[in-house]
């Protein structure tokens, strides 16, 4: 129950109003306390001190951020720092994954691995999920908890009340989650005898698929995308087309998706009238295939507006190059009222600073995610395929959702490399 606490607060920062911060910062903080112990522990009984090389490998990118930021802000003579300090705050997001490993490692031992990580990644967002349905469905019951967090409040306040309500993320980040949770799915799904998942296992990670692709669709639509692109992962990330395994893979999500649809329609049946004042989330989950119905094409009210802001764009040589040094508005907006994310890190820092955003993104995700199949390099590509697709609808930083395997990787990652190598090893031998 604290790991799966721990990881829901990694994935949704969750501000109490009580509080001046997040309860993420405040994991952060004690991540950081934890590293600046062990590192004074291990210069008190004289034993050598370490920074994984790996680890260094981020500096530059970070303080190139620190560079771009100011030379925006001096340059315009603006005061918004969104970018100035991220070399701090990275390090702050990076901490919270490493407290989170550390105290799973302490329950776990020798039996921590990246799919124990991923489990309890795919069930926060799952928890996330059944609270965003239980407050549609009975808003009071969840109130009191809603009304003392900053993200409750905001969404109580929204005019879009068709979606599902989040707790401690809301509106598009709510889908980044859920898109990383189905990542975890397929990875697993796709690896199956490396990590010696079951039949019964593959079914229930199989049944959480289609839960997060339909249930997280009602509360952020970038959902549909990462649902997606983990479908291309998993029919297209091996260089050999095993048609077998494919229609395995894709038919047994085919089976539980028409199982929860002959189960949805004996509820629609029986309990039909009941159910109607819940079109609001059905339709706003699903207005994409509803309007291509209609014959209206496939459209959403959200597509529409990003159809336009694609048609925002700096028109001087000096903000292409340096920026305008504005994020939000002085107001809290967004600037030049696009949330298109190129957009908006161009007109924050120009266009360099953009190339350093992906940069930086490129390097935590490889390292992420380096080694832990042996096939890891097809995941990651997917995985940097997500970043640059959904950054289309609006600027989003991965570090948070990575956090937990970058920091279990270099904490781990020779004694994984000895698995992997029994691993093909094992392998080798069966097909002899």
């Amino acid at each position: 129950m604290l790991i799966i606490l721990l990881v829901f607060i990694q994935f949704y920062p969750t501000k109490l109003i009580f509080l001046p911060v997040t309860l993420r910062v405040i994991l952060s903080a004690m991540g950081m306390s934890l590293l600046v112990y062990r590192y004074v522990k291990d210069a008190v009984l004289g034993k050598p001190l370490w920074i994984d090389r790996r680890f260094l490998m981020i500096l530059p990118t970070l303080v190139l951020f620190t560079v771009f930021s100011a030379i925006a802000l001096s340059y315009n003579g603006t005061r918004d720092p969104m970018y100035l300090y991220y070399f701090s705050t990275s390090f702050l997001m990076l901490s919270s994954g490493y407290l989170t490993v550390n105290v799973m490692s302490y329950f776990y031992r020798e039996k921590l691995s990246f799919e124990i990580i991923a489990y309890y990644c795919i069930l926060a967002v799952v928890c996330q999920l059944l609270f965003g349905l239980v407050s549609y469905l009975n808003k009071p019951l969840v109130l009191p908890l809603l009304l003392k967090t900053d993200e409750g409040l905001l969404q109580l306040r929204s005019t879009d009340t068709g979606r599902f309500i989040g707790l401690g993320q809301y509106f598009m980040n709510l889908g980044v989650a859920n898109g990383f949770g189905l990542l975890l799915i397929g990875i697993l799904l796709k690896n199956a005898v490396q990590y010696g998942i079951t039949v019964r296992l593959k079914s229930l990670l199989t049944f959480f698929f289609v839960l997060i692709a339909v249930l997280g669709n009602m509360q952020a639509r970038t959902t549909t995308i990462c649902a997606l692109i983990v479908l291309a992962y998993l029919i297209f990330s091996t260089v050999r087309f095993n048609f077998q395994s494919l229609c395995a893979g894709l038919g047994q999500i085919i089976i539980t998706a028409f199982l929860l649809i002959g189960l949805l329609g004996f509820v629609v049946y029986y309990w039909g009238d009941q159910l109607s004042k819940y079109n609001d989330a059905i339709n706003y989950g699903f207005e994409l295939f509803m309007s291509a119905e209609n014959g209206k094409g496939a459209s959403t009210h959200s597509s529409d507006l990003l159809k336009w802001m694609l048609t925002i764009w700096p028109t001087s040589d000096k903000t292409w190059f340096i920026g305008d040094g504005w994020y939000f508005t002085e107001n809290g907006g967004y600037y030049m009222r696009t949330d298109v994310g190129y957009a908006r890190l161009i007109f924050y820092f120009g266009i360099f600073g953009m190339m350093v955003f992906f940069i930086y993104q490129i390097i935590v995700t490889l390292i992420s995610f380096r080694g832990i199949t042996t096939k890891w390099k097809s995941i990651w590509f997917y995985v940097y395929l997500t970043i640059l697709i959904i950054n289309i609808k609006s600027c989003v930083d991965y570090t948070f959702y990575v956090s937990l395997f970058f920091s279990y990787n270099i904490l781990y990652s020779k004694r994984d490399s000895v698995q992997r190598s029994q691993y093909k090893i094992a392998t080798a031998s069966l097909q002899k």
